[in-house]
């Protein structure tokens, strides 16, 4: 799920009223992967190269999630110039009658509703996401951090219970990606191994080293950050590295002026024995 994602001013500022914004996808198609960061006004001109939808004002729910937009102007890199604000607006004629989209339209626009849906949590910027959407499972559930993980988990249970009735797709504002969503978020919690991994961060992405294999869990990297004297010595990266030498240095320096002293005295006593 992505979060906390935050609408750009100059695509707040571009909206009217049938348009919300252009939503760039990648692969050149419509319904690729959604990137926000190349997201447009409705008021920007869309020229070819750049693959994605105008998200438009809808006046209900859509898609199995409840949140999929109502589109136009779905287009693949290879199209001519237009703007979202033309779009959408041409999109509010057809739906009140006014107007008729192609067959053709009508599909590619049911194909881009489909593939967004579940991306759905992505495109509620400007506003604070649904519990759902959240990517902490215990805001999923409605529960709280550290609910005891008792025998019966009667505390996990009534979440999960009241959760799946709110959210449930055959009731009024149910949503199937949300009812999965809490299925999914109950099963990590209700398993003491994969609570555990959550809560330590197993499930947030890693670095991609540069032989491909995945770099640190998020544990071990807050774990190096701030206890770095429990971890062996790593040349490149270790803030303790220069520290750690110049302790060891002192240190056989100290040794060798006392094994230095050392011998000194056995010189002398040697002397003196003669």
């Amino acid at each position: 799920v992505e979060q906390f994602l935050v609408e750009k001013p100059e695509v707040l500022k571009g909206r009217t009223e049938h348009c919300i914004a252009w939503r760039q996808t990648g692969g050149c198609s419509p319904t690729g992967l959604l990137e926000p960061t190349a997201d447009k006004s409705c008021k920007a001109v869309i020229v070819a190269g750049n693959s994605g939808f105008c998200q438009c004002v809808s006046s209900g729910s859509r898609g199995k999630s409840g949140f999929a937009p109502a589109t136009a102007g779905e287009s693949n890199c290879d199209h001519g110039p237009f703007t979202c604000a033309e779009q959408c607006q041409e999109r509010s004629k057809a739906e009140a009658g006014l107007a008729q989209l192609t067959a053709e339209a009508a599909q590619l626009a049911s194909e881009v509703s489909e593939a967004v849906d579940a991306q759905a949590c992505s495109l509620l910027r400007g506003g604070e996401l649904p519990d759902w959407c959240h990517p902490n499972l215990y805001r999923v559930l409605g529960i709280r951090c550290d609910f005891p993980a008792a025998e019966d988990g009667d505390e996990l249970k009534r979440a999960y219970k009241r959760r799946s009735l709110q959210f449930h797709p055959d009731k009024p504002g149910g949503s199937a990606v949300a009812f999965q969503r809490i299925a999914d978020a109950h099963h990590v919690l209700l398993d003491p191994e994969k609570r555990k991994a959550f809560d330590e961060g197993a499930d947030f992405p890693r670095k991609v080293e540069q032989d491909g294999s995945e770099g640190e869990t998020q544990k071990e990297e807050v774990e190096k950050k701030y206890f770095p004297e429990n971890f062996d010595f790593q040349p490149f990266g270790d803030p303790q590295s220069d520290r750690r030498e110049a302790k060891a240095r002192q240190e056989r320096q100290l040794e060798q002026r006392r094994q230095e002293a050392l011998a000194r005295e056995a010189h002398q006593s040697t002397r003196t024995d003669l």
